[in-house]
Protein backbone atom coordinates (compact mmCIF):
# COMPACT_ATOMS: atom_id res chain seq x y z
CA UNK A 1 0.00 0.00 0.00
CA UNK A 2 1.16 3.02 -0.74
CA UNK A 3 2.54 5.62 1.88
CA UNK A 4 0.19 8.84 2.29
CA UNK A 5 2.33 12.03 1.38
CA UNK A 6 2.40 15.08 3.82
CA UNK A 7 0.60 16.77 1.15
CA UNK A 8 -2.31 14.62 0.76
CA UNK A 9 -2.73 14.70 3.86
CA UNK A 10 -3.04 18.59 3.99
CA UNK A 11 -5.56 18.19 1.28
CA UNK A 12 -7.89 16.11 3.39
CA UNK A 13 -7.11 18.26 6.25
CA UNK A 14 -8.27 21.40 4.33
CA UNK A 15 -11.22 19.27 2.55
CA UNK A 16 -12.78 18.82 6.04
CA UNK A 17 -12.41 22.08 6.96
CA UNK A 18 -13.47 23.58 4.00
CA UNK A 19 -17.09 20.98 4.98
CA UNK A 20 -16.78 22.82 8.59
CA UNK A 21 -17.12 26.18 6.33
CA UNK A 22 -19.88 25.10 4.23
CA UNK A 23 -22.06 23.41 7.16
CA UNK A 24 -21.41 27.00 9.22
CA UNK A 25 -23.45 28.73 5.99
CA UNK A 26 -19.88 30.43 5.33
CA UNK A 27 -19.46 32.25 8.95
CA UNK A 28 -22.38 34.78 7.06
CA UNK A 29 -19.21 35.95 5.30
CA UNK A 30 -20.27 37.40 1.79
CA UNK A 31 -16.74 37.09 0.44
CA UNK A 32 -14.80 34.06 1.69
CA UNK A 33 -11.22 33.06 0.36
CA UNK A 34 -8.98 31.04 0.86
CA UNK A 35 -4.80 31.77 0.42
CA UNK A 36 -2.41 29.86 -1.74
CA UNK A 37 1.18 30.51 -1.47
CA UNK A 38 2.75 29.25 -4.84
CA UNK A 39 6.62 27.92 -4.08
CA UNK A 40 6.31 24.79 -2.14
CA UNK A 41 2.93 24.41 -2.18
CA UNK A 42 1.23 24.71 -5.43
CA UNK A 43 4.61 24.25 -7.05
CA UNK A 44 7.80 22.19 -5.63
CA UNK A 45 10.60 23.79 -5.74
CA UNK A 46 11.69 21.47 -9.11
CA UNK A 47 9.33 22.90 -11.10
CA UNK A 48 6.59 19.96 -10.75
CA UNK A 49 2.99 20.59 -9.71
CA UNK A 50 1.70 19.49 -5.98
CA UNK A 51 -0.95 17.66 -6.96
CA UNK A 52 -3.06 17.27 -3.65
CA UNK A 53 -2.74 21.17 -3.12
CA UNK A 54 -3.75 22.03 -6.60
CA UNK A 55 -6.42 19.62 -6.13
CA UNK A 56 -7.65 21.43 -3.01
CA UNK A 57 -7.34 24.66 -4.43
CA UNK A 58 -9.28 23.78 -7.62
CA UNK A 59 -12.10 22.23 -5.07
CA UNK A 60 -11.89 25.74 -2.96
CA UNK A 61 -12.83 27.34 -6.24
CA UNK A 62 -15.82 25.05 -6.85
CA UNK A 63 -17.21 26.02 -3.85
CA UNK A 64 -17.33 29.79 -5.02
CA UNK A 65 -14.48 30.45 -2.18
CA UNK A 66 -12.17 33.53 -3.50
CA UNK A 67 -8.54 32.23 -4.40
CA UNK A 68 -5.90 34.08 -2.94
CA UNK A 69 -2.49 33.56 -4.41
CA UNK A 70 0.16 35.36 -2.56
CA UNK A 71 3.48 34.76 -2.76
CA UNK A 72 7.23 36.01 -2.11
CA UNK A 73 8.33 36.06 -5.50
CA UNK A 74 9.76 39.11 -6.90
CA UNK A 75 6.87 41.09 -8.50
CA UNK A 76 9.22 41.52 -11.76
CA UNK A 77 8.97 37.70 -12.33
CA UNK A 78 4.76 39.02 -12.37
CA UNK A 79 4.21 37.48 -16.56
CA UNK A 80 6.71 34.64 -15.99
CA UNK A 81 4.45 33.21 -12.77
CA UNK A 82 1.08 34.21 -14.52
CA UNK A 83 2.38 32.03 -17.47
CA UNK A 84 3.43 29.18 -15.24
CA UNK A 85 0.06 29.24 -13.33
CA UNK A 86 -2.10 29.30 -16.90
CA UNK A 87 0.19 26.25 -17.60
CA UNK A 88 -0.58 24.63 -14.59
CA UNK A 89 -4.25 25.28 -14.80
CA UNK A 90 -4.19 26.90 -11.43
CA UNK A 91 -6.75 29.13 -11.69
CA UNK A 92 -6.91 32.47 -9.20
CA UNK A 93 -9.15 35.52 -8.58
CA UNK A 94 -6.14 37.57 -6.93
CA UNK A 95 -2.44 37.00 -7.43
CA UNK A 96 -0.03 39.19 -5.44
CA UNK A 97 4.31 39.22 -5.61
CA UNK A 98 6.16 40.63 -2.96
CA UNK A 99 7.24 44.49 -3.99
CA UNK A 100 10.79 45.45 -3.36
CA UNK A 101 9.49 47.74 -0.33
CA UNK A 102 7.34 45.16 1.04
CA UNK A 103 8.67 43.27 4.11
CA UNK A 104 9.22 39.52 3.72
CA UNK A 105 8.03 38.65 7.42
CA UNK A 106 4.95 40.37 6.87
CA UNK A 107 3.31 41.26 3.65
CA UNK A 108 1.17 38.38 3.25
CA UNK A 109 -0.91 39.41 6.29
CA UNK A 110 -0.90 42.59 5.61
CA UNK A 111 -1.99 41.95 2.19
CA UNK A 112 -5.17 39.71 4.05
CA UNK A 113 -5.84 42.23 6.40
CA UNK A 114 -6.06 44.64 3.18
CA UNK A 115 -8.02 42.69 1.44
CA UNK A 116 -10.38 42.12 4.50
CA UNK A 117 -10.63 46.66 5.41
CA UNK A 118 -11.20 47.26 1.55
CA UNK A 119 -12.89 44.57 -0.09
CA UNK A 120 -14.56 42.49 2.22
CA UNK A 121 -13.03 39.34 1.40
CA UNK A 122 -12.04 37.28 4.50
CA UNK A 123 -9.74 34.62 4.53
CA UNK A 124 -10.62 31.64 6.14
CA UNK A 125 -8.41 29.29 5.51
CA UNK A 126 -4.39 29.95 4.33
CA UNK A 127 -1.79 27.37 3.18
CA UNK A 128 2.13 27.25 2.95
CA UNK A 129 4.83 26.18 3.69
CA UNK A 130 6.89 29.03 5.35
CA UNK A 131 5.29 30.49 8.99
CA UNK A 132 4.96 34.20 6.82
CA UNK A 133 2.35 32.57 4.17
CA UNK A 134 -0.20 31.49 7.83
CA UNK A 135 0.86 33.79 10.53
CA UNK A 136 -1.61 36.97 11.13
CA UNK A 137 -5.09 37.50 12.66
CA UNK A 138 -6.62 37.74 8.97
CA UNK A 139 -4.90 33.86 8.24
CA UNK A 140 -8.15 32.10 9.62
CA UNK A 141 -7.62 28.49 9.69
CA UNK A 142 -3.92 27.59 8.54
CA UNK A 143 -2.16 24.59 7.63
CA UNK A 144 1.65 24.87 7.49
CA UNK A 145 3.72 22.04 4.38
CA UNK A 146 7.27 21.10 5.03
CA UNK A 147 9.79 22.86 3.10
CA UNK A 148 13.32 21.75 2.88
CA UNK A 149 14.17 23.55 6.24
CA UNK A 150 11.31 22.12 7.78
CA UNK A 151 9.87 18.68 6.97
CA UNK A 152 6.80 18.64 9.61
CA UNK A 153 3.05 19.58 8.39
CA UNK A 154 1.86 21.48 10.88
CA UNK A 155 -2.60 22.88 11.04
CA UNK A 156 -4.33 24.44 13.16
CA UNK A 157 -6.48 22.13 15.57
CA UNK A 158 -10.06 22.32 17.27
CA UNK A 159 -8.44 23.91 20.52
CA UNK A 160 -6.82 26.53 18.56
CA UNK A 161 -3.68 25.02 18.86
CA UNK A 162 -0.77 24.67 16.25
CA UNK A 163 -0.42 20.67 16.03
CA UNK A 164 2.33 19.11 13.99
CA UNK A 165 0.35 16.22 11.76
CA UNK A 166 4.10 14.54 10.44
CA UNK A 167 7.50 15.20 10.77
Amino acid sequence: MKKETPYETAKQLGEKYLLTVKKNKYFGLSKPAVMFDIDDTLIHYSGKPIKPIIALLKKCKKEKMIILIITARDSVYKEQTIDQLKQLKIPYDFLYLRNPDDQIETFKSKIKQNLAETEGITTVMSIGDNYMDIIGDYSGYYIKLPNQTDPNLYHLNADGFTERIIG
